[in-house]
């Protein structure tokens, strides 16, 4: 197995779906929080700085500990990133009904906002103002220019000072904010990142040598010798160090033979394990949340997922029977709870069924037709994913954004070309871009998502299998 050249990192093989580890970063400023009657709370801002986070930032949240007040009405709470960017927290919510020591988070993926005039209780809620006429007092913020949404914040370089600006705008009532504020990056590691910088590099894997050679995203390449289609390999790209960085990988059938090449010893050293069977379809994800990827397959003949978990360092494992023949297995972090959720999409009917982790409750939505290729990911940068198909008879991709339910279809390929739909986050804004490979020609054609210019890059020859973050 081991013949080295030089390293190189790749993904998942184009047949394959697979689910990118998450990390988190975790900030916070424990100093209390005056709030003053109708007036700037002290201090003002508070500042959190944050530093050392590298990677895409997928999904921003708040929390806030300790929130006493005797008319939460008055409370106006604005956040302010490095850059400028403003979101608004809460403003105009609870009406007159105190509170006392309640911790409060905020995440756009939460299911509910706070509450107009009722009583608020601790929880997590969208950010939410149901007010007009919200002002701040320099140095805060335009309250105009503040979104209601944690979702513009998304994508940006997260390093830098972040400011909490709390005012109260009425008279006769006081509060504060005793434990402080928490702020919470959820960073996707992207398993086609072979050198760590956050961005989407071009790998692919060619079975006649077991190569796999890769474009990264600063133009160098590399390349090494992992696995052979002689045994019928198929190549993934797998995380199972922790290290944020690509470790190649083959499942081999005849075996259930998994072989890993681990990134964080330059890979002079791998891990092998059996798990599974010769019919079963590997999938590679995170589903116990510990930023390393699992061993998992999913058996047609009878719907079952096998799990063994990398939390355990792989001793402990799950069987739970979820699809049936002809599933193309989907795991993806739908429900935002940072843990792949076990899923299927079903060609037959067009129907994507869900195990959401977070409630065990399945979710059923129909989307896409026989013949489409399911490329679930992250399209509109709130953290979740988004379900998705790219349709090879019109090169359409069809997208159901997870934030807002609204629908996005672009034209992106051709399947008259035989593309292969390769999509990841190319440009570092946080959010997957469309791509598509073309097997004739070698040549990667890549939209971004920050800014919908292209680029193509030419990289690999006809017989490669791409590796994305399908």
């Amino acid at each position: 197995m081991k013949n080295i050249t030089r390293f190189v990192v790749a993904i998942v093989g184009s047949l394959l779906l697979s689910h990118p580890a998450n990390a988190q970063a975790v900030f916070s400023n424990s100093t209390s929080i005056t709030i003053a009657d109708n007036a700037a709370a002290s201090p003002y801002p508070s500042d959190i700085v944050v530093s050392g986070v590298s990677a895409g930032v997928r999904r921003v949240t708040v929390q806030l500990d300790g929130v006493t007040h005797t008319f939460p009405e008055d409370i106006d709470i604005a956040l302010v990133a490095p850059n400028g960017q403003c979101a608004m927290l809460m403003s105009d919510v609870g009406g007159n009904v105190p509170i006392s020591g309640i911790s409060l988070n905020f995440d756009d993926a939460a299911a509910t906002m706070l509450p107009d005039s009722a009583q608020i209780v601790a929880g997590t809620y969208k950010p939410t103002n149901f007010g007009s006429s919200d002002g701040f007092v320099p140095p805060g913020p335009d309250a105009t220019t503040c979104s209601q949404t944690l979702g513009q914040l998304v994508g940006q370089n997260p390093n830098g000072t972040w400011k909490l600006f709390v005012v109260d705008d009425e008279s006769s009532d006081v509060g504060s904010i005793s434990g402080g504020w928490t702020l919470t990056f959820t960073t996707q590691r992207l398993r086609t990142d072979v050198d760590g910088d956050g961005l989407s590099d071009l790998t692919v894997w060619r079975g006649s040598n077991g190569g796999w050679y890769t474009k990264l995203s600063s133009g160098t390449s590399s390349s090494l010798q992992w696995g052979t289609a002689s045994q019928g390999d198929i190549p993934l790209a797998m995380d199972i160090d922790g290290d944020g960085k690509m470790d190649p990988a083959v499942y081999r059938p005849s075996s259930g033979g998994w072989y890993i090449l681990k990134s964080s010893t330059g890979y002079s050293s791998w891990f092998t394990a059996k798990w599974g069977v010769s019919t079963d379809i590997p999938v590679v994800a995170d589903f116990d949340g510990d930023g390393k990827s699992d061993l998992a397959v999913f058996r047609p003949a009878t719907g079952g997922w096998y799990i063994l978990y990398s939390g355990t360092n792989y001793t402990t494992s799950l069987a739970v029977a979820f699809g049936t023949n002809g599933d193309v297995p989907v795991p993806r972090d739908y429900d935002g709870d940072g843990l792949a959720d076990i899923a299927v999409w079903r060609p037959s009917n067009g129907t994507w069924y869900v195990r959401q982790s977070s409630t065990g409750v399945p979710a059923i939505t129909t989307w896409g037709t026989a013949g489409d290729i399911p490329v679930p990911d992250d399209y509109d940068g709130d953290g979740l994913a988004d379900i998705a198909v790219w349709r090879p008879s019109t090169g359409v991709w069809w997208i159901r954004n997870s934030g807002t339910g609204t629908v996005t279809h672009i034209s992106w390929g051709s399947g008259s070309m035989n593309d292969v739909p390769v999509p990841g986050d190319y440009d570092g804004d946080g959010k997957t871009d469309l791509a598509v490979w073309r097997p004739a020609n070698g040549v990667w054609y890549i939209r971004r998502s920050s800014n919908g210019s292209y680029f193509t890059s030419a990289w690999g020859i006809s017989s490669d299998i791409p590796i994305s973050e399908r």
